[in-house]
Order: C-alpha cells, then sequence, then structure tokens
C-alpha cells in the first residue's frame, strides 16, 4: 500500500513500460538481462518489483521515508538492492559507485513538474517525486548527460514521459548528439504516456527500433463494443470478418483518411486481436505497416477514445 501523501503509480502502465524495456534489450522476460536499475523507486518500488528475479535490480531513492518503506515493502526480494541518494542532481553518480558491475538497462519515470511550479499543484506527492529544475525534459537531459559519464557502464537508458511533446524534445537533443534514440506509446488505460530510450550499443539500438511497434492492449467486458465503435466511426471503415465470435478472434481494420476530424494525409491499417483474459477479454492493437511515431500516435488516441466510450 502507497503510503499517505505520495503519488499513487500506475502498475499497468509501469508493466507495459518495463517489458518495452526489457525488449530493447533482448525479451520482454528478461532472459539476457543481468543488471537492471530504477531511478527514484518510490515507496512502493514498483518498477524494481516488475524485473525477473534473475535480474540483479539496484533502486534508488532521495526521499527517507520512501526510502524506508520500499526497504519494508520489498522485503526478502533478494535481487533488489536499494541506494539512498542524498543529492537530487545526484542522479547516476550514487547509483554508479554502489554497482560495480555493468547496468544493462536503466529505467525511470522523472518528476513531471518544474520546481518553480511548487505548491500550485494539487496533485498529491512528495517535492521529489513531483518536482525538478525544468520538470521532466530538464531530468531527462540531466540523466542523458550524467550517463554519458559512464557510457562504458552502461548499455541503454530509459524514460518514462508524461508528455508527448517531451518526446520530440528530447529526440532532438540526444540525436544532437549524433546517438540513436527511439520511443515508444502506451495506453493502458485511459491515459497516454510516452518513452524514450537510448543505447551506448549499435547492435542494441538496432533492436531498439525494431521493439517500438509492439501492440497497444485494453481489457474488456464487453468486446463487441470495441467492433462495434470501429464500426461507427466513419462510412469508410472497413472491418473484417464481420461476424464477431466469442472465441479468440482476429480483425483487420482500415479506416480510410477521413476518420479523423484532422483529415489524415493516408489511411491507417491495424490489427484487433481479442483474446480471453480470464472472467474478461484483451483487445491488443497492432499496426499493419507502421509509418513511424505518428501512425501510432494516432492509434493509441484512437484506443483512449475507445476506452472513454466504452467504459463509461
Amino acid at each position: 500500500m502507497v503510503p499517505r501523501g505520495h503519488l499513487q503509480p500506475g502498475r499497468d502502465g509501469r508493466r507495459m513500460y518495463v517489458d518495452w524495456a526489457m525488449k530493447l534489450y533482448g525479451d520482454s522476460q528478461g532472459k539476457d538481462l543481468n543488471t537492471a536499475a530504477d531511478i527514484g523507486t518510490g515507496p512502493v518500488a514498483v518498477m524494481a518489483s516488475l524485473f525477473p528475479e534473475t535480474v540483479q535490480v539496484f533502486g534508488t531513492e532521495i526521499d527517507a521515508k520512501s526510502f524506508e518503506h520500499a526497504q519494508k515493502h520489498l522485503g526478502k526480494k533478494e535481487n533488489v538492492t536499494l541506494v539512498k541518494v542524498d543529492d537530487s542532481a545526484d542522479i547516476l553518480h550514487t547509483l554508479m559507485r554502489a554497482c560495480a558491475e555493468k547496468i544493462d538497462l536503466i529505467v525511470c519515470n522523472p518528476p513531471y513538474f518544474d520546481i518553480n511550479q511548487r505548491g500550485t499543484k494539487t496533485q498529491v506527492m512528495t517535492d521529489s517525486e513531483g518536482f525538478y529544475p525544468g520538470g521532466e525534459i530538464g531530468f531527462c537531459r540531466e540523466l542523458f548527460n550524467q550517463s554519458l559519464l559512464y557510457k562504458d557502464r552502461i548499455r541503454i537508458v530509459t524514460c518514462l514521459l508524461g508528455r508527448k511533446q517531451s518526446v520530440s524534445v528530447m529526440k532532438r537533443f540526444i540525436g544532437d548528439h549524433k546517438m540513436q534514440v527511439v520511443s515508444a506509446c502506451f495506453c493502458p488505460n485511459q491515459t497516454r504516456t510516452w518513452a524514450v530510450a537510448w543505447s551506448f550499443s549499435s547492435k542494441l539500438a538496432v533492436r531498439a527500433g525494431i521493439s517500438q511497434m509492439k501492440p497497444i492492449y485494453m481489457e474488456t467486458d464487453c468486446p463487441l463494443k470495441v467492433i462495434e465503435y470501429l464500426r461507427s466511426i466513419d462510412d469508410g471503415v472497413v472491418v473484417e470478418p464481420r461476424l464477431f465470435e466469442s472465441t479468440e478472434t482476429k480483425y483487420t481494420v482500415t479506416l480510410p483518411n477521413t476518420w479523423s476530424r484532422r483529415q489524415t494525409t493516408d489511411e491507417l491499417k491495424f490489427t484487433v486481436n481479442v483474446k480471453p483474459w480470464g472472467r474478461s477479454h484483451r483487445v491488443y492493437f497492432d499496426l499493419h505497416d507502421p509509418n513511424g511515431q505518428d501512425h501510432r500516435d494516432k492509434l493509441c488516441g484512437l484506443v483512449s477514445k475507445i476506452k472513454k466510450t466504452i467504459l463509461l
């Protein structure tokens, strides 16, 4: 349980993010990973606990109460080592001193707001959870700069971000340093999040570019409503097959260039996979012929609309 006064982390979104991050290195099961790090674990160390027990995880935390609570929460989880940090400007230095090995993968969810916005926000959070000079972009830039100092000991660094524009800013910033950078969009519930990643190994960067276009999914008790919504978007929508089956079913969906008010320049094609999931269903959305992050963002936006419509 998250103690009072702290952010309530969304576990589904962080699970999707950690799975994506592990795929950048090899696969979502972490078979190729040896060492990972979670920057800013929070009081329940959600992301650190999502890694397989075969991965040695180092988690850093600056807030004393969060650090103490995370230690109790993790209990006897032997593969996670918590590291106390004393300075907010120290993103990697204490971690790298505590870890004698190379770190294969770093994950983090930076503070969202600029430090000048402190006192203006109503969200329940600690200062270290919510505020940093320059907000999430400022944190991500400083993480990048510090990672350059340890590029011989770090393989992949990733950041979970709350604004789409932050992704564009960071991709330009990292690109200016002549490094490859990839991004992803996640839609676990009604809130979208994004992630960026950079690598100090060209071989791993190639894997990362392939891994970013994985299916988006949602859970629902009424998968038929998802199909009905897609058919109602525009007269030109094509959904095949036309009949819905209660067992696992795959649909091919083509949205014409008139489906959006913004008049998209080309049609959007994707696959919808409906799979039983316990007493419910999981509906996966996967682009047929991905055309960069723009098409993926459009699909993420569409899935968000579907969730808001059928989950009311």
